[in-house]
Formats: structure tokens, C-alpha cells, sequence
């Protein structure tokens, strides 16, 4: 599950470490991507449970795991936009409509898929969780080869599933409505996150700004009918020059609220 994502990258200094007892400079996980501006605290105890938060890319899953100075902190599926790009690349491999493609979270990351057919029987696939097992198989399909990606069923003890909040995630929302309309909505949405996505890892929009500059590129973006890669390419870098001129005007009216007007006494 895990996508270049907010978060993955380098990473401001650490705030002053209040005399907690921790001489080594720790900070706690959630109160480190509280500062980053990931996630409030409460949010960010919620992913490490679901096991999203990766530190030096190994996955964090004890509350009250702390981190220090240096370490890189990844979040896995923080705007599930990846999953809207999967539902994207569902509908159109098996010509479907985004009504009948859904995203189920999934905290073991142990199935990757599910297909459900007009009987009601369902299949899945398990397998490890390294994307180097759909890779291989991609090289070598339609043949198998052996491979060390082995999977232990007597390892597993259970399997989680609910519903993704679209509340909480607006990404995966406004990838559906891109999906639904089609044409350059799609290609909007990808140039708009990739470009939101950097400026958030600059340090030029909030989290939680990426959604709105995003659904404002796709909003503005007519569908049209694409039909060549030259068409598609104008559509995206048209998009990308729209989402650095939002970002700016965010920037402009943050400087605008920061100015100080002083009060003269007579």
C-alpha cells in the first residue's frame, strides 16, 4: 500500500524536547507528525494502529513509539490517492464503472484483491506485501517462476476490513468523480497531487490544503476528448501550471493574514 506520500522526505528539526525524562532527544511518533503537519495527534494514533506510519522504512505499530532527529518517517496511503488511481486503472482494464469498483482498508495489507462475481463467490489474492511479487509476475506472464516471496498462511490470525472515510480522506472522493467523468479530469488529477504532493514536502501547503488545490485543477478542468498523447500531455501541463498558480495564492494570502498593522496612540 505504500506510495510516495506526504511525509516521505526530508523532515524539519525536531522541536526543543521538553525535560520528559528522554535524554536521547526522542520525541513521540504522533506528536512529530502533529508538528510536520501530517495528521493531528488522535489521527496520527489511528494510522500507527492501522500500521500506515513507517520510520526507516520499517512499519511502526506500538503507540507511544517514539523517534529522534534524522529518522524518516513514511505514511502509507495518508490521502489514499493511490487507491483513487487504482480504482481509476480498475475501471478502465476491466471496463467498468466506478459504482462497481470499491476500496476496502485493509490494515494486514495480506490481500491485495478481491473479485466478486454475479453468484456471490469471491476470490482473493494473498501473497506477501512486496511489490516485487506483481513485478516479477508482469516480466515473466503469462508464466510463473520460482521465487524466495513465499507467504505463511500459518502466520496469519486475522483479517481487518471497514469501509474508507471519505470524510476523513477527500482524495479518494474527488478520484471517484474524476473516474466518473473521465477524459482530462483523470489527467487532471494526477498532475495536480503530484504537484500539490512536492509542495507540501516543501513546505508550501498544509495537509490538509492538498485536497482543495486538487479538486479546484479537476473542477476547472473540462473533460474533452482526448485523442492523442499530445492532447493529453496540453491537458496535464496545463493542469500543473494551474496547481503552482493556486499554491501561490494560497502563499499570498497567508502573507497577507501575517502582516501586522500597528496601533498608533495619540
Amino acid at each position: 500500500m505504500a506510495t510516495k506520500m506526504p511525509g516521505d522526505g526530508p523532515a524539519p528539526p525536531l522541536k526543543r524536547q521538553q525535560a520528559t525524562g528522554h535524554t536521547d532527544g526522542s520525541v513521540r511518533l504522533s506528536k512529530r507528525m502533529s508538528e510536520l503537519g501530517i495528521a493531528s495527534r488522535r489521527e496520527a494514533d489511528e494510522w500507527i494502529a492501522l500500521g500506515w506510519v513507517r520510520v526507516d522504512g520499517r512499519v511502526v505499530s506500538e503507540l507511544g513509539s517514539r523517534v529522534v532527529e534524522g529518522q524518516r518517517i513514511t505514511i502509507d496511503s495518508a490521502t489514499l490517492m493511490n487507491k483513487g488511481f487504482e480504482v481509476i486503472e480498475a475501471c478502465r482494464l476491466f471496463n467498468m464503472p466506478p459504482e462497481q469498483v470499491s476500496v476496502i482498508v485493509h490494515p494486514q495489507s495480506t490481500i491485495h484483491s478481491f473479485v466478486e462475481f454475479v453468484d456471490g463467490s469471491i476470490l482473493a489474492q494473498l501473497s506477501v506485501t512486496d511489490m516485487r511479487l506483481p513485478i516479477l509476475y508482469a516480466l515473466t506472464y503469462p508464466d510463473r517462476i520460482t521465487s524466495d516471496l513465499n507467504f505463511s498462511l500459518s502466520d496469519l490470525r486475522h483479517l481487518d476490513f471497514s469501509p474508507p472515510d471519505v470524510g476523513k480522506f477527500p482524495c479518494l472522493r474527488i478520484a471517484y468523480e474524476a473516474a466518473q467523468a473521465g477524459g482530462g479530469k483523470t489527467v487532471a488529477l494526477n498532475a495536480a497531487d503530484e504537484v500539490a504532493v512536492s509542495a507540501f514536502l516543501e513546505g508550501s501547503i498544509r495537509f490538509e490544503e492538498i485536497p482543495v488545490v486538487i479538486e479546484e485543477v479537476v473542477s476547472e478542468t473540462p473533460v474533452g476528448n482526448l485523442e492523442s498523447i499530445q492532447q493529453v500531455l496540453a491537458v496535464d501541463q496545463t493542469a500543473r501550471a494551474s496547481t503552482r498558480e493556486k499554491i501561490a495564492g494560497l502563499g499570498q494570502m497567508k502573507q497577507r493574514k501575517s502582516v501586522s498593522v500597528p496601533v498608533h496612540q495619540n
